[in-house]
């Protein structure tokens, strides 16, 4: 979800670089190249910065759910568990 609205922010800020760059008839202006180049630096810093929202917010989430990291993330990635029973069942019995 924070990443969601993180791309939208991000999605705003392209939109009023295009409108400004429509209006200016050219991209070959100042004021395009120094919006373009806050855009660039946007790109960069929005979705680092989202993802270190959202790591906090599980951090959180874990917290209060009162378990392990490992269980915690294990209800998202269940494949060890997978693995094992796959592997269990490919071994020949004697």
């Amino acid at each position: 979800m924070v990443v969601c609205a993180g791309e939208a922010v991000l999605a705003k800020f392209a939109e009023v670089y295009f409108q400004n760059e429509l209006q200016a008839e050219t991209p070959f202006t100042l004021a395009g190249a120094k919006e373009l180049l806050r855009l660039g630096i946007l790109t960069i810093t929005i979705p680092t910065g989202c993802a270190v929202a959202e790591s906090i917010v599980e951090g959180v989430i874990v917290g209060f759910m009162k378990v392990e990291k490992a269980a915690a993330m294990d209800m998202y990635f269940d494949t060890m568990r997978h693995k094992k029973s796959c592997m269990s069942r490919s071994l020949p019995t004697a």
